[in-house]
């Protein structure tokens, strides 16, 4: 393991824990390491974001944000456990369930090794806990297709405001794009401080750290 691949190398022993920036990609790049190490025979360590590792473990391993190397983890498991699996895998980081990531890596690290099937064992703890947590985030996103609501801007642009108790805006982007492809808008999760953020005959654009400034017509 490399810094250019994502993080030091934890001096003379595997990390307590795995902290990422939390966002899905650095995520990507966390498990991305805890392969690594499941590959290598050791134990798949916690994965937690960052600021939520302070007091637990006794050493913690930052995983270096790269979006290259995480969309090219995306398509590496993608080809391996399909399409369908790696959905339930976005639904379930973009839950609010406590535990999702170390939970996804410890499934992913036994799915990479012994199959897509592994995602049907509800016996193990594990499984459950992704099963549960991407239902629960694929309800809000369902839901919430449903009840955004528009107002138009100054500008002829639409701005809708929402406060999801799940990340739910990477999962609705491609329902939105489709249909509202003529429009101009933008989806503000005010939780979080993201946005999906679309302009006409093009795919939505996740934007984080982002600030409305008012201007409704």
């Amino acid at each position: 393991m490399t810094a250019a691949q994502g993080a030091a190398d934890p001096p003379g022993a595997d990390p307590d824990v795995l902290v990422y920036d939390g966002s899905f990609p650095g995520f990507l790049c966390a498990l991305a390491e805890a392969l690594n190490l499941a590959r290598a025979k050791a134990p798949v360590p916690p994965i937690r974001a960052r600021g939520r590792e302070a007091g637990l473990f006794n050493e913690s391993v930052e995983a270096r944000r790269d979006d290259a190397r995480a969309a090219s983890l995306w398509r590496r498991l993608s080809r391996k456990l399909g399409e369908e699996r790696m959905r339930t895998c976005l639904e379930a980081f973009c839950s609010d369930f406590e535990g999702k990531e170390t939970a996804l890596a410890a499934v992913i690290a036994r799915a990479a090794a012994a199959g897509p099937a592994v995602f049907d064992d509800l016996n193990d703890p594990a499984t459950l806990l992704v099963a549960k947590a991407a239902r629960r985030a694929g309800a809000q996103a369902q839901l919430i297709s449903g009840l955004v609501r528009f107002a138009e801007l100054a500008d002829g642009s639409w701005y809708a405001p929402i406060e999801p108790d799940c990340d739910v805006l990477p999962l609705v982007a491609e329902h939105f794009a489709a249909r509202y492809a003529d429009m101009a808008f933008a989806i503000h999760d005010r939780r979080r401080g993201t946005a999906l953020v679309h302009e006409p005959g093009a795919a939505c654009a996740l934007v984080e750290g982002f600030e409305f400034a008012g201007g409704e017509g």
